[in-house]
């Protein structure tokens, strides 16, 4: 064997040696005798070359013609290995010289000769041969035999290498892959060698080692899944134990009871779950350092020590074996509310240490749920409401005093109040709507025991598993709050004067008529008392309130059922005459009504004429709004004044013309606000020591022609063209710079307070408008207070209180002005964040001498000191209603009785003075007390 590798080696050298030498020698032989064989070549070529030059040379150096020898010396050049060439003459003159230095690119060699011509020496020759090509065309023989001889051994290297590949690579790679098969536990697969060197002897060594780690994995194999059998059965217990040690640990620990294991000697806390270390107010890793009757938590006004003692006793008996129970209040460790526990002790039998166990029940909701009804048991007993238990027909079960003191005391069994078999309808639709909805309430009139009352009744049904057929029954007295509602209501839309409807009502009226389908027409009459103030001012403002009763009595007689007569203010009514629409008609009733003034008014006694200007517009001709008509039958109402008094007139158009006057009065009131001739007059707010507390500003006009105007001269215009909004600025500005020098001139409490017009309050910077005013001014924003009149919260109530609380959060105080004229529902009284209530001058001027304006001011005080509102009563004159209101307990009061409105400085000397008894001059109309 091994001789057979040895000669595979030999033979593999034998081959290789006898491939390559051969080819080397035959390729040197080869390459020198292509040099010998190039070099004669070259040197043969010389001397031809010497032959011809010296035979062409001979003629013209003979005749020393250079112009016939350059040609011939020119072409010689042509030969590339020809580098340069000079001809000398036998005189040794230099006869053509020329020298090509870019072909010396090898070895050059320089041949001399003469020129002969018949034995004479006629010139010689230098040139100069460069053996450059000779020396390429040998290099490139050169290179094309070491080609074939570097091929040649290329070949032979790839034969070497194939064969090496078979013997030895193809074999390691089967022997590598043989061994990751064994190190990756490959071994169902044998190994196969059919050759017998060395390799094949390592290959059958592998394969005898597969059978063996074949045969020693398959036991191992064996022993392992016998082992794991064995480990899965310990596991399965394992989990088995740890799972039952958690379900019962999280029965403990998520047990809503505390659970706690106690010392008996000592009472100390051994260890507890969460709940427990919870209840306690501690964690639970601090719980083994307290005991029950710490001090700590031991609850006020309870005593340590008792509750050291019961703890003890309860401990002891538990640690005889006996249960001991009782209820533990405590005060928590980590501050909450004391806490109401009922705890269980019993004796812990581990066969280790004596332990007792505790189980804590936390007790609180239900003893604060005890105590709450507890006491809802004593409210409902106390409550002046009439509550009731019902069944499911309503039949009494039980009841409250307060039901007893509303009703007789023999309504147990029989139907609530108010119902009876006889009216099934109502009974019947009762049941429906309970057994629907689950509540029903109404208010109707009830006979009890005084009398017939107006009450609220509310029912409901108690949802209940254990008696599902139960109801509450809730019976409130509201007869006085009705009564106050339904006054409170009237004068909504009622004049509280004469009675009759007011603008609120006059304007739906329109409106309904306005929008209905189809349109129903109708005649507007705008009657404006001539020469009123006279009268009022002469006899007081009680007779000129007689007067206004007489006359809206004597213009009821005169209109149809379907027509409406409304009193606006002041001395003007309107009349709205329904389904009229033609100027034939309105001359019919208009003309009647001047008739009936033609009859004089009896006042105090005496006899009085007075007369209207009666303005008249038609629906749809001469308007299409409320508001267009009510201003076309004002323009022509004025058409009537100015055309006599006494007279009406139909709206025209041409009527505007006559407005010329207000365009005048609006322009000068455009300069007047540039030139800021706006500014505030003072009339103060007194208590009943008519002590000055604070004041009310009053726009007046500082007319540079005109003098002071009241604002009844220009404040409606003022509010229709929207010069009110700068007007009310500068008065709001001068007001807080005003009350802010009074307060820093020693009355820290003087406040002010603004009126807020229907175009200021819906414009929509009023609070930005109202903070830069405090800003500018530096007047704490709890002196400054504005008043809205009821009249501006109408139109949308939702926005009107939003903004007023946004007044309110900069700190201002709200005044509801003029209340009783407008709308006045309780409804939306609770709602207005308001600070101060302003009772109308109407109910004021008869407070003293008509029990009804003295019974709805009295209401109105108290209703607004229940609700926490201050109140102000403007209007007081005399010393009559000023004595009323103190006995009312009126807070504060305003009026000619005190002080007519005065200018900031004659304020100013008032501050600190008792105020009351004013004299009242005659020409000094209400208008002014705007």
């Amino acid at each position: 064997m091994w001789v057979r590798r040895k000669l595979s080696g030999l033979v593999l050298v034998v081959l290789t040696v006898g491939a390559a030498a051969p080819a080397a020698l035959w390729a040197l032989w080869d390459v020198q005798d292509t040099r010998l064989r190039l070099y004669q070549a070259f040197d043969q070529d010389i001397r031809q070359f010497q032959g011809k030059l010296a035979s062409g040379l001979q003629a013209p150096l003979w005749d020393l013609n250079p112009e016939l020898a350059t040609p011939l010396l020119d072409a010689q050049f042509q030969d590339t290995r020809l580098v340069s060439l000079s001809v000398l003459t036998d005189t040794r003159q230099l006869f053509y010289l020329r020298d090509e230095l870019r072909r010396r690119d090898g070895h050059c060699a320089t041949r001399y000769f003469p020129v002969l011509r018949q034995g004479r020496e006629l010139g010689h020759t230098l040139a100069e041969f460069c053996d450059g090509v000779v020396q390429a065309q040998i290099a490139r023989e050169r290179d094309e035999r070491l080609w074939l001889i570097g091929t040649q051994f290329g070949l032979t290297l790839l034969l070497i290498v194939a064969m090496l590949h078979w013997r030895l690579v193809l074999p390691v790679r089967q022997l590598v892959a043989q061994a990751r098969a064994l190190a990756e536990r490959r071994l169902l697969q044998p190994f196969l060698w059919r050759r017998q060197d060395e390799l094949g002897q390592l290959g059958n060594a592998l394969e005898t080692t597969r059978q063996a780690l074949a045969q020693l994995f398959s036991r191992l194999e064996q022993q392992n899944q016998a082992l794991l059998a064995e480990l899965g059965q310990r596991e399965a217990i394992s989990q088995a134990l740890a799972h039952s040690q958690r379900r019962y640990q999280a029965l403990v620990d998520e047990a809503p009871e505390g659970i706690a294991l106690l010392n008996p000697d000592s009472g100390q806390f051994i260890e507890g779950n969460p709940q427990a270390a919870r209840l306690l107010g501690c964690r639970p890793d601090a719980l083994a350092r307290h005991t029950p009757f710490d001090a700590e938590l031991v609850a006020l006004p309870d005593a340590p020590a008792l509750w050291q003692q019961r703890w003890r006793q309860a401990l002891r008996a538990a640690d005889d074996g006996a249960l001991s129970q009782f209820r533990w209040r405590f005060q928590p460790l980590d501050g909450q509310p004391q806490r109401h526990i009922d705890v269980h002790l019993g004796r812990l039998d581990t066969g280790g240490d004596r332990a007792i166990r505790a189980t804590l029940l936390d007790v609180t909701a239900q003893v604060t749920a005890e105590r709450q009804l507890h006491l809802l048991q004593r409210a409902v007993e106390q409550s002046h409401d009439g509550i009731a238990i019902l069944d499911s027909e309503l039949r009494l079960r039980s009841c409250n005093p307060g039901f007893y003191r509303l009703f007789s005391d023999e309504q147990t069994g029989q139907l609530l109040p108010g119902l009876s078999t006889d009216n099934p309808a109502l009974y019947q639709a009762l049941l429906t709507r309970l057994d629907s909805e689950g509540s029903w309430q109404d208010a109707m009139w009830l006979n009890t025991r005084a009398g017939s009352r107006y009450c609220q009744v509310r029912i409901s049904r108690i949802v209940s598993e254990e008696d599902p057929d139960n109801h509450i029954c809730v019976v409130t007295d509201t007869t006085e709050s009705h009564q106050q509602e339904d006054r409170i209501r009237y004068l909504a839309h009622h004049d509280p004067v004469t009675g009759l409807t007011n603008r609120h009502f006059l304007y739906g009226r329109m409106a309904e008529a306005i929008h209905q389908l189809p349109p129903r027409p109708f005649a507007l009459g705008f009657l404006d008392l001539d020469r009123f103030k006279t009268i009022n001012d002469t006899l007081g403002h009680a007779a000129g309130d007689c007067l206004l009763q007489a006359v809206a009595r004597r213009l009821q007689t005169l209109v149809r059922a379907d027509d409406l007569v409304s009193r606006i203010g002041g001395d003007e009514f309107v009349i709205l005459a329904s389904e009229m629409c033609c100027a034939d008609e309105a001359a019919m009733l208009f003309s009647r009504v001047l008739a009936a003034f033609h009859d004089p008014f009896e006042l105090e006694g005496k006899l009085f004429h007075i007369s209207p200007s009666i303005g008249v517009c038609f629906f749809p001709a001469d308007g299409d709004t409320p508001d267009i008509l009510m201003r076309n039958a004002d323009t022509a109402m004025y058409a009537a004044k100015a055309a006599g008094r006494n007279t009406y007139q139909l709206f025209a158009q041409a009527m505007h013309a006559q407005n010329a006057e207000r365009l005048d009065l609006e322009r000068e009131m455009r300069n007047g606000v540039q030139a800021q001739q706006f500014v505030a007059y003072y009339q103060p707010k007194v208590n009943a020591d008519g002590e000055l507390l604070c004041c009310e500003a009053l726009v007046r006009w500082q007319h540079p022609a005109l003098g002071v105007l009241s604002p009844a001269r220009f404040l409606p215009l003022a509010e229709e063209t929207g010069l009110i909004v700068a007007i009310g600025r500068q008065v709001l500005l001068a007001a807080c710079h005003d009350c802010l020098r009074w307060r820093q001139s020693g009355y820290p409490d003087m406040r002010v307070a603004v009126n807020v017009s229907s175009r200021q309050f819906s414009h929509d910077d009023l609070a930005a408008t109202v903070q830069s005013c405090l800003d500018d001014s530096g007047l704490p924003p709890d002196a400054l207070e504005l008043e809205i009149t009821e009249s501006l919260l109408l139109d949308n109530l939702d926005a009107a209180i939003r903004l007023l609380q946004a007044l309110r959060a900069l700190g201002v105080k709200i005044s509801l002005d003029d209340f009783g004229t407008g709308y006045s529902s309780l409804s939306y009284l609770q709602k207005l964040p308001i600070d101060t209530l302003k009772i109308d001058r109407s109910f004021i001027q008869h407070i003293d001498s008509r029990s009804s304006d003295a019974a709805i001011t009295r209401a109105i005080i108290t209703l607004a000191h229940g609700l926490g509102v201050r109140v102000v009563a403007e209007g007081v004159e005399t010393a009559g209603q000023c004595a009323v209101l103190v006995e009312m307990q009126c807070d504060l009061m305003q009026g000619f009785w005190f002080s007519r409105p005065v200018p900031a400085q004659t304020l100013a000397a008032m501050l600190g003075q008792r105020l009351g008894g004013q004299c009242l001059l005659p020409e000094e109309s209400a208008a002014e007390d705007s």
